[in-house]
């Protein structure tokens, strides 16, 4: 089911902190993501992104790109499939249901709308 492919990374007992990107890698608040996803690794949190509107050109390019495959994304994929983003590995195509399934249980989140 959908939501539970967002629950993975919970999965292990780690706290869980979800973030929601709507804004493209040029963006300084792609930069905080990127920031925040950094520092929640290291202090053992896991992150949960999840890109929509011109958010998800960041699985191609920009600062957070580097963690595609090392963290759990999802895009929207209306959003993706309009910008042209292609399925791959580390990346799940989601909907809204998998936003809300995110922050519902998430320990924390963080939204950069």
């Amino acid at each position: 089911m959908a939501g539970d492919q967002a629950r993975e990374p919970a999965g292990d007992g780690r706290p869980t902190l979800a973030i929601l990107l709507c804004h493209g890698p040029e963006s300084p608040d792609a930069h905080r993501a990127a920031h925040l996803i950094a520092a929640a690794a290291e202090k053992g949190i896991a992150p949960r992104l999840f890109l929509m509107a011109d958010g998800v050109h960041n699985v191609d390019r920009g600062p957070l790109a580097e963690w595609v495959g090392r963290v759990a994304i999802t895009v929207c994929s209306v959003n993706a499939q309009a910008a042209g983003t292609v399925p791959r590995f580390g990346v799940r195509f989601g909907s809204q249901y998998d936003h809300m399934i995110q922050v519902t249980t998430s320990d924390r989140v963080v939204a950069f709308a």
